[in-house]
């Protein structure tokens, strides 16, 4: 039996997935009132992110019917509908919602406190767009890795002050 988990045909040993989930919930400060949305597809990795420190910080995960076609507008009220706390959003989509609470067409959800960003880097104004939104109650981590570093090698909690000196 193999001890391991094959994930965008890279292997990855039962250890490394544990030992990722065990410090994703650790660093998120996942608590057992917290309602993660699993938003990425299942396919890709980072959907682990949102997943498996939920479980391990015994959190509800809710899990989007399809999250293919959905808009910022739609996103924030599921998570007020949903009391969503931690969400997982890939930069391109969160660049559009950024450029939707600048606009003040959306605001924020007053239950959300943590967002998680992967896949590439976000841009610094919209990142303190958000957190400046967020009225000091959001945490925004930027997250970064390949899959052979077990979905992510660095991340980073960023703060106004360095988003808006351009260094998220």
């Amino acid at each position: 039996a193999l001890d391991c988990v094959i994930t965008n045909s890279i292997l990855v040993e039962h250890f490394a997935i544990t030992d990722r989930a065990l410090t994703d919930s650790e660093h998120q400060r996942i608590r057992p009132e917290d309602r993660v949305l699993h938003f990425l597809p299942p396919i890709f990795d980072g959907a682990l992110e949102e997943i498996l420190p939920a479980w391990v910080g015994g959190a509800a995960v809710v899990v989007h019917p399809d999250p293919r076609g959905d808009t910022p507008r739609g996103w924030v009220a599921r998570c007020e509908h949903q009391r969503i706390t931690v969400s997982v959003l890939p930069v391109g989509f969160f660049h559009e919602l950024a450029d939707e609470v600048a606009r003040n067409e959306v605001a924020l959800p007053d239950s959300l406190r943590l967002l998680v960003l992967g896949g590439e880097s976000p841009h610094p104004a919209k990142v303190a767009a958000v957190l400046a939104a967020g009225g000091g109650r959001l945490t925004i981590t930027n997250a970064y890795g390949p899959t052979e570093t077990v979905i992510a090698a660095t991340r980073h909690d960023v703060t106004l002050a360095e988003a808006e000196s351009g260094r998220a």
